[in-house]
């Protein structure tokens, strides 16, 4: 299992930040759908929330399929 570390603040945007490095880190190369349904969220959010953590460079994409960096 990959170790992760990031600052725990407290905004709803960086709660769904660290919920998906969670899902990620227990169940690698889920698609954006399966983590809004599994997060029970809107998919856009959900979308939203993922190219944060791309750009922070925290996860990485292939295909359609999202995995820890």
């Amino acid at each position: 299992m990959s170790a992760i570390a990031f600052k725990i603040n407290h905004s709803s945007d960086d709660a769904l930040q660290q919920k998906l490095l969670l899902l990620l880190a227990l169940e690698e190369g889920q698609t954006s759908g399966a983590l809004a349904q599994k997060l029970v969220r809107p998919p856009q959010e959900v979308i939203n929330a993922l190219d944060h953590l791309l750009y922070r460079g925290l996860v990485e994409l292939h295909g359609a399929r999202y995995f820890l960096k």
